[in-house]
């Protein structure tokens, strides 16, 4: 499972992308700045709150997508199919927040040597 928290209130969404598969979007909110500003801390505290998962969490029929709008001042919870190994790229699609680090690679399976890239 993957959470992605957007503390930034004042901008647009961040469109996450990831290649080589998809995931299954189980949850996603977006709070009031006026109220509250979004953070790690306060994402965590909130889904440990009842003992375990109390952000709500949709198992039956969640949306499958290869790029979810994470929004601002918000999170969102995915859950990524295990069966097409390989290292795939999960970033932001905004180039320059790729620059800035706002990308990451996920290993999918064993890592193994590609023959492909040797010869």
């Amino acid at each position: 499972e993957i959470v992605l928290v957007n503390n930034n209130d004042d901008a647009a969404s961040h469109p996450i992308h990831q290649h080589g598969g998809w995931y299954w979007v189980v949850g996603e909110d977006k709070y009031d700045k006026k109220i509250i500003n979004v953070n790690r801390k306060f994402i965590r505290d909130k889904d440990n709150k009842c003992g375990k998962y109390c952000l709500p969490r949709n198992f039956v029929n969640p949306p499958a997508k290869d790029t979810i709008q994470v929004p601002p001042n918000g999170y969102v919870i995915l859950r990524t199919p295990l069966d097409n190994a390989g290292t795939w790229i999960f970033h932001c699609h905004i180039n320059y927040h790729v620059t800035i680090g706002m990308a990451m690679v996920l290993q999918i399976g064993e890592l193994k040597q590609q023959d492909w890239c040797t010869k």
